[in-house]
């Protein structure tokens, strides 16, 4: 008897648990959604649910503003979308006109400012915190031709990354390096502009993770992603320095190369996909073509590209179209492969 009621116990504590986990995904999913349904019409009823869902789900409030809502703030040339046959081709398929979606865009632009402006008011702290990197960057792009104001907002943005050792949350390090991009052309504010980069590579080199992949957590391998995916575009933007000797160019280039996104990196690729598209504009998932163009000869090209498909096999049709011995290539690959894990 004591069993049965003991069990009954049990049964009664998981079937309740099970209630509160489907009560709190609903709640999660209402709220998410609800700020992305409303955040082009309706700024208020949006800002209502990305409050619920930062008490309920902070991490979610986080990801869901700097990865949907942040895209609100890249300045496009939207009159080259409406030459775009297939853009247009698009429009007709859903019935829309290039009229109308100028409006909705327009009405979206101005609710996403309404939005932020609330959110850097707010008075919960998290999310004015939350809202502060992409207020800067909004900030620094409207400042693109008046250098005094933009100089300030790169002053203001590197002290705020001096007083933390974190650039992971709030994606601290996007934003930095979108801010010095803006900087980086002008002349006289170039200085800070490498200031900010090179803090920001300084960091993204220390936080490498390094654990092994096999036991490291779902979260941590998407941290793990981000990191490697920043340090590769920091040695990338590093490399275009003029002032480099070619040596230094292929240092950088080589450390693009080797921290672009590996077989891991793309089972979460969602951990670096929005960073690329704010820092490119399109998708670059990795440094490799800008790492063999540097190279010389066809044989430093050769040598580097065989080292590469030793991890990475899909190379080897590249190493073999400028192959130029005399055995057969599968055989000569397949020596090396195994002279290499021997070694090992």
């Amino acid at each position: 008897m004591k069993k049965l009621t003991l069990l009954f116990s049990f049964l009664l504590i998981a079937t309740f648990c099970s209630a509160q986990n489907e009560s709190s995904q609903e709640e999660y999913a209402n709220n998410y959604n609800g700020f992305q349904r409303n955040r082009g019409n309706y700024p208020d009823t949006a800002i209502g649910y990305l409050r619920k869902l930062a008490l309920i789900r902070p991490e979610a409030a986080e990801e869901l503003l700097h990865e949907s809502f942040a895209q609100s703030f890249i300045q496009r040339d939207e009159e080259e979308y409406y030459k775009d046959p297939r853009y247009l081709a698009q429009l007709e398929k859903m019935n829309m006109t290039v009229d109308s979606v100028r409006s909705l865009t327009k009405e979206s632009k101005k609710n996403a400012n309404i939005i932020l402006k609330k959110l850097q008011n707010d008075t919960n702290p998290f999310l004015k915190d939350l809202v502060y990197p992409i207020a800067q960057w909004k900030q620094a792009q409207e400042y693109i031709n008046l250098p005094e104001k933009l100089s300030a907002i790169g002053k203001n943005y590197l002290n705020y990354l001096q007083k933390t050792d974190d650039f992971y949350t709030q994606r601290k390090a996007r934003y930095g390096l979108m801010i010095a991009k803006l900087m980086y052309n002008n002349e006289k504010l170039r200085p800070a502009s490498d200031q900010i980069i090179k803090l920001i590579y300084n960091n993204l080199q220390d936080h490498q993770i390094t654990a092994d992949p096999t036991t490291i957590s779902r979260a941590v391998k998407e941290k793990r992603a981000w990191y490697r995916y920043m340090f590769a575009y920091c040695n990338f933007i590093t490399a275009q320095d003029a002032k480099l000797t070619q040596d230094q160019k292929l240092g950088y280039l080589k450390l693009a190369y080797e921290h672009s996104p590996d077989i891991l990196d793309k089972t979460v690729s969602h951990a670096y996909f929005y960073d690329m598209h704010l820092l490119f504009g399109e998708e670059k998932n990795s440094f490799e073509a800008e790492y063999l163009a540097a190279l010389g000869s066809n044989e430093e090209k050769f040598k580097t590209i065989m080292a590469m498909s030793m991890n990475n096999p899909s190379f080897k049709l590249k190493a073999k179209a400028l192959y130029s011995g005399k055995i057969n290539f599968s055989g000569y690959w397949l020596s090396e492969f195994n002279k290499k894990f021997q070694s090992a």
